[in-house]
């Protein structure tokens, strides 16, 4: 007997593993050893690609796209039409919005958040609880600490590393290489470093 949680329309290769308490919808389709856990929610036209893993309770809405070898942590969030590259961590309870986008191999620490259309290029760390917000750039291997908050629209360029419990205000940038400290605020609309290193994230 077929899994009845599983849609029929529902596409899963024969090394997949499903657990029966889990519901796919429509029109999903999951790779090569794909793993999704217990109570996990995976809504409609959701690619998951080889070698997936989601776990118990997390949710996975619609449109998204998860890479290959990406781990969607216990109660974790994927938004819809979001896309998630491939070797990326997701923690417990972590939160990535709508259309959001995490390049390859970035890590999105326990119960931080990710916020709608944020783009996080290869190789960001986000530490645990961190909030970053709507629409924001963030380049290439750039360190968030614990407990930093970012505004909207902010822009970090590649490699900076933002302290913990730092607050980044809206539309703020931030440039290549830069440094925020532990706990320091950066105001709206504030620049720290070169402008023109923030513009080539």
């Amino acid at each position: 007997m077929g899994n009845e949680t599983i849609h029929p329309h529902a596409t899963m290769h024969a090394t997949a593993q499903v657990d029966p308490t889990a519901v796919v919808e429509a029109d999903v389709m999951i790779g090569p050893g794909v793993l999704i856990g217990r109570h996990a929610t995976i809504g409609e036209r959701v690619i998951l690609r080889r070698d997936a893993k989601v776990g118990e309770y997390a949710r996975v809405h619609a449109g998204a796209s998860v890479g290959q070898g990406a781990e969607i942590g216990p109660g974790a969030r994927v938004g819809i039409k979001a896309m998630v590259g491939a070797k990326v961590l997701m923690g417990v309870r972590a939160n990535l919005g709508n259309r959001a986008m995490l390049g390859d191999g970035v890590h999105v620490e326990d119960r931080a958040t990710v916020g709608d259309r944020a783009t996080l290029r290869q190789g960001v760390h986000v530490g645990p609880g961190a909030r970053i917000g709507d629409r924001c750039q963030i380049g290439k291997i750039v360190q968030v600490g614990s407990g930093a908050k970012f505004g909207i629209r902010v822009g970090v360029g590649a490699e900076s590393v933002i302290g913990p419990d730092a607050v980044i205000g809206n539309r703020a940038l931030i440039g290549r290489r830069a440094r925020v400290a532990k706990g320091a605020t950066v105001p709206s609309r504030g620049l720290v470093g070169d402008l023109d290193k923030v513009r080539n994230i």
